[in-house]
């Protein structure tokens, strides 16, 4: 879906998980996603994501802020 506030289907599940490029991956989900609804995906490594950057004071540290972590957590995800 394109709404990134509805849950994923199942069936989008079962797709992602038939079709991971890696056994062990970063996944990359808004703040309000829970993990619970992820876990069909193990091994993943889930970073919880605000694109809306509610609370920075500056959007450009920000959004260094969220490369860091997005990094941090693709080179955990390949240990």
């Amino acid at each position: 879906t394109n709404d990134p506030h509805i849950a994923p289907t199942v069936a989008q599940i079962k797709y992602l998980n038939d079709h991971r490029p890696n056994p062990k991956m970063c996944l990359l989900a808004e703040g309000h996603a829970s993990k619970n609804q992820y876990m069909k995906l193990n091994p993943i490594v889930f970073q919880k994501v605000d694109e809306s950057m509610r609370g920075a004071d500056d959007f450009v540290k920000a959004w260094q802020q969220l490369a860091k972590q997005t990094k941090a957590c693709v080179l955990n995800a390949r240990k």
